[in-house]
């Protein structure tokens, strides 16, 4: 089934136009990176998938209690990355029709995770 097309943003690596969103959840944020064959109705293409701690940073507040802010952001960088480590895997991250999802965990997932601390 193709995704709608609302929401995502654009980023071209090694000259190829890919759309990429980020959704926050209660736990972590969610990625997901697609080319244009996933917007074709009535077709599924392959996506690139991936998750982000927030990485919160706790501070006490007055009064008590605790404040969290979001050290982790996903920026550009972070995505174009993800691109690079994903098309140069095997299987490779295409994004074309038919083909598995590529989901990055462990140490790629770790090194991600300290671009997006990085980014804020």
């Amino acid at each position: 089934m193709a995704v709608p097309r609302k929401g995502w943003r654009t980023i071209t690596v090694d000259e190829k136009l890919y759309y990429w969103r980020a959704t926050g959840t209660d736990w972590d944020l969610s990625v997901a990176v697609v080319t244009s064959e996933a917007f074709e109705r009535g077709e599924t293409a392959q996506q690139l998938r991936f998750h982000l701690n927030y990485d919160h940073r706790r501070e006490p507040m007055i009064g008590g209690g605790v404040a969290l802010h979001q050290r982790a952001a996903v920026t550009p960088g972070v995505i174009r990355r993800a691109i690079h480590v994903a098309t140069a895997m095997t299987p490779s991250f295409t994004g074309v029709h038919g083909q598995p999802d590529i989901i990055l965990e462990g140490t790629l997932l770790d090194l991600l995770q300290a671009e997006a601390r990085a980014a804020r």
